[in-house]
C-alpha cells in the first residue's frame, strides 16, 4: 500500500479501490480469473483479496491519535526514506543533495545488514 494511502484507508469512504476505477479494476481481474489456472490463479484471488473494501469500524470503537514524541512513526513524515543516496558509497550524499529538496539531516550508510 502506497503510504498516502494509509490515510484513505483510514476512513473507508476514502478508500481508492471503492471508487469507479477501482470497481472497474476488480470487475476486470474477476474476468481474468474466471479463466486463469495455477499460479496466475493464484496471484488473481490475492488481488481480489486485497482488493474488498475496507470495512468500518465500530461506532463505540475508540481512536487515538498519537503524535509528535509520543508517535509510533520512526519520523513525523516519512522523510528519512526521501534521501539523495550514493550508489557508489552506499550512503546519503550531501555533495549532491540540494537542502531545498533534500533533507539533509540524515547521514546514513548501508551496512550490509539491511
Amino acid at each position: 500500500i502506497p503510504w498516502g494511502h494509509l490515510e484513505w484507508i483510514k476512513n473507508p469512504v476514502l478508500d481508492p479501490d471503492d471508487s469507479d476505477l477501482g470497481r472497474a479494476s476488480t470487475s476486470a481481474t474477476k474476468a481474468l480469473r474466471a479463466v486463469a489456472q495455477g499460479k496466475r490463479a493464484d496471484i488473481l484471488d490475492e488481488v481480489l483479496l486485497g482488493n474488498q473494501p475496507a470495512k468500518r469500524l465500530p461506532l463505540d470503537a475508540a481512536i487515538f491519535c498519537y503524535q509528535g514524541r509520543d508517535g509510533l512513526a520512526p519520523h513525523l513524515n516519512g522523510e528519512v526514506f526521501w534521501q539523495k543516496w550514493d550508489t557508489t558509497t552506499q550512503a546519503t550524499s550531501h555533495d549532491t543533495a540540494s537542502p531545498a529538496e533534500y533533507d539533509v539531516r540524515f547521514e546514513c550508510k548501508a551496512n550490509g545488514e539491511d
